[in-house]
């Protein structure tokens, strides 16, 4: 989802940027562009389903590590750990494809607001104490 600056978030999969705008496209409609100077934020799809995929492989791992029997461990797994090993593999596609489809545009402003390298760095004054 991209949110704009004043007015209605935009939602679909993010089909390709330039430094200026980014395409999306949703289903059942042409694409659109959306000019980054209207662009407050880009909601990546996924970081959800895998950061909830990881905390359940690493509560599989946990009672694996806990568990007597193999045969536990392999049951544990089979039934925990495989749907959260698919579920952070997933997730992790899913953003990392939206986050590379919209690399431009991020990237230009990100670039927008570091300082002006023109201006000299001045440093914080000094107290000298009382006058």
């Amino acid at each position: 989802m991209i949110h704009r600056r004043g007015d209605v978030p935009v939602s679909g999969r993010i089909v390709e940027s330039e430094p200026d705008y980014v395409v999306v496209g949703n289903r059942g409609g042409a694409p659109r562009s959306v000019p980054r100077s209207e662009i407050a934020a880009i909601d990546h799809p996924g970081n959800v389903v895998a950061v909830t995929g990881l905390c359940l492989l690493t509560m599989v791992a946990w009672v694996a590590g806990s568990s007597g029997s193999q045969e536990d461990v392999l049951w544990t797994f089979a039934i925990f750990g495989t749907p959260a090993l698919a579920m952070t593999a997933w997730g992790t596609s899913v953003f990392l494809r939206s986050k590379h489809a919209a690399a431009n545009v991020e990237s230009e402003t990100a670039r927008s607001t570091r300082p002006d390298p023109s201006r000299p760095y001045q440093p914080a004054p000094t107290w000298s104490g009382a006058p």
